[in-house]
């Protein structure tokens, strides 16, 4: 198993034009590793850098959180916090 620190795990989600080399790395990582540890202050972040850095809408930063949830790739510290802190911020 591998962790990300938040910088590689945007890539995964972003399609940053200026960086297509670094999203692509990124994304072979993933799907080469077996399972990936994201940690809570990733989770954080991410969460700041698509908003605050890419602009991203609210229903896509919970596209990418649910697919974070629900990918056999993720392992998410503390998962049913991240899922309870999801619903909350759906509503």
């Amino acid at each position: 198993m591998i962790a990300l620190d938040t910088n590689v795990l945007t890539r995964v989600f972003v399609n940053d034009v200026e960086n297509t080399t670094q999203c692509q790395l990124a994304r072979e990582l993933v799907k080469k590793a077996k399972y990936v540890f994201i940690s809570q202050n990733v989770q954080v972040e991410l969460i700041w850098l698509l908003k605050q850095g890419y602009n991203f809408e609210k229903a896509s930063i919970i596209k990418t959180l649910e697919h974070l949830l629900n990918s056999e790739y993720f392992l998410l510290e503390n998962q049913e916090i991240f899922q309870t802190t999801l619903d909350l911020y759906r509503n």
